[in-house]
């Protein structure tokens, strides 16, 4: 494992590194050597063995983790249908003050075709 980014400091202190180790373990050997170093290692090496051996509960974790990632792509897609109706406000409105497609297209982010189609629809 190399420590780049982390200070010195921390480098030194065993216990943390072994914590990080256990939270970013690539292997049971590697999970097994570390239960060995500590009781409070080796009591969470026990207690996530037995939440990932139990079938139900990896079943319904990734269920979870599933429904998080469809909730945050809806908010992600209603963000930026939002985003765009506010750009398409915000040029309506610029039209309105007949200015110049170019800066509207600087000031909204939309492409001159797009201000076009638009200004066709006010």
């Amino acid at each position: 494992m190399k420590f780049q980014r982390i200070p010195e400091e921390i480098k030194e202190d065993e216990d943390l590194i072994n914590w990080l180790k256990f939270i970013g373990f690539k292997s049971e050997e590697e999970i097994e050597m570390l239960s060995a170093k500590s009781p409070e290692l080796n009591e969470a090496v026990c207690v996530y063995k037995k939440l990932t051996a139990d079938e139900a509960f990896r079943e319904e974790a990734w269920r979870h983790e599933e429904a998080i990632r469809r909730i945050e792509s809806r908010l992600e897609n209603a963000e930026k249908k939002w985003e765009r109706k506010r750009k398409i406000e915000i040029a309506r409105n610029l039209l309105k003050l007949n200015l110049i497609l170019e800066q509207i297209s600087q000031g909204t982010g939309l492409t001159i075709k797009e201000i076009k189609r638009i200004e066709r629809i006010k």
